[in-house]
């Protein structure tokens, strides 16, 4: 295989060759709840108050509506059709204005948390998968109390689906600063659940999912807001805390998945989000470095052979990231070692080279970066505590 010549091949061949091909996989697990409870019912609201691009007048018309079918997820014979109803009023044709789409979301806020934070388990799975679609869809941070209800919650299907609901809301809350910190409680919210859910690799997936969409594939993006950007040092945190308390699992041996590391990386080395890291940067590079460290320690294991396949896509994935990351730093002359090396190490791992032979493009690539960071930790070996 050719090597990449620019950050954005190496970029594009990481998400075609990771993300679309396993990480929705496990995630669509988690999330069979969803068909669980399939229905169909026309909506009661007409096309004309969707497409209303000023809702004043059809605001109780909406509050009515949601406010019935929401009391309705909790009746077994109205469950399906009122759950139809509400997420119909999310699209549909002709396609519901903004000003509709903000309308609804609002009024959604309040029924929705008051089913999830109730007693009625079926009101309460149906209400987050309410909540997530409308999220999703309407974008809108009135719905920042019941995403951070479902997120809290012990029930994986009803947590799953307030994680997921964040990836909307999350955008909105970023890009000015007067939301800001309900996005920093949001964030602080999706990291805890890790830890009440850290036997499930979907949670931590979607975790880490939300995370990174919240800022870089959200309807903003970037370059939305000074504001945005001054946010990813918050975003950069909360992935690199989940990080970091997954390294002690690849010394002691495999966890059952890597895919949290594999989207981590793809995030933490995602050239508008290095160009704003200001002084994470070293930190990002520690635990980058030591994730590479400790696969290719695994990676060496004879016992390991038949895990090589997953152990080959992080390290080329941890390796390939280090090209992006290194083109993108503020001083990225002083990375012009740990380029090349990045370069070879990736080139290598996809060509299948022998794990002993990969040994040597690995300390090359750690090398280089040690004479970056004058201060990195050796890497793989792991303070007492993590």
């Amino acid at each position: 295989m050719a090597r990449p010549t620019s950050p954005e091949i190496v970029l594009n061949h990481r998400l075609a060759g990771h993300r679309h091909s396993c990480i929705r996989r496990t995630v669509a697990a988690a999330l069979l709840v969803s068909a669980c409870f399939a229905g169909t019912a026309g909506a009661q609201l007409s096309s004309s108050v969707r497409s209303d691009p000023d809702t004043t007048s059809n605001n109780a018309a909406i509050n009515q509506f949601v406010g019935d079918e929401v009391a309705a997820l909790a009746d077994p014979a109205t469950v399906a059709g009122a759950r139809a109803k509400l997420l119909a009023e999310l699209g549909g044709s002709p396609s519901p204005s903004d000003a509709f789409l903000r309308a609804y979301g609002s009024a959604l806020a309040g029924p929705l948390n008051a089913a999830i934070s109730g007693d009625n388990t079926l009101a309460k799975i149906n209400a987050a998968i309410v909540l997530h679609e409308a999220a999703t869809k309407s974008r809108s941070g009135d719905l920042l109390e019941p995403v951070l209800t479902a997120v809290k919650s012990d029930n994986q299907a009803i947590a799953i689906h307030g994680i997921r609901a964040a990836e909307g809301v999350l955008p909105v809350l970023l890009a000015t600063m007067v939301r800001q910190p309900d996005g920093v409680l949001l964030v602080e919210e999706l990291v805890s659940a890790t830890e009440r859910f850290s036997d499930e690799p979907a949670i931590l997936l979607a975790v880490h999912e939300s995370l990174q969409v919240g800022m870089v594939n959200g309807p903003q993006g970037l370059n939305g807001s000074n504001e945005l950007r001054a946010a990813v040092p918050l975003l950069v945190d909360g992935v690199l805390e989940l990080v970091e308390a997954r390294l002690p699992e690849f010394v002691d041996g495999l966890p059952d998945t890597a895919e949290p590391e594999l989207t981590a990386t793809m995030f933490l080395t995602d050239k508008d989000v290095v160009r704003n890291l200001g002084d994470r940067e070293q930190r990002v590079a520690q635990a980058l470095a030591d994730l590479l460290v400790l696969a290719q320690k695994q990676n060496l294991i004879p016992e390991n052979a038949a895990e090589r396949g997953r152990i080959n896509t992080l390290i080329d994935n941890v390796g390939g990231g280090f090209f992006p990351f290194s083109s993108f730093v503020a001083q990225p002359a002083k990375l012009n070692e740990a380029r090349e090396s990045a370069k070879t190490l990736a080139s290598n791992v996809r060509s299948q080279t022998p794990p002993s032979q990969v040994q040597p493009l690995v300390d090359a690539l750690i090398g280089d970066l040690s004479t970056a960071y004058p201060d990195l930790r050796v890497p793989g070996e792991l303070p007492a505590g993590e």
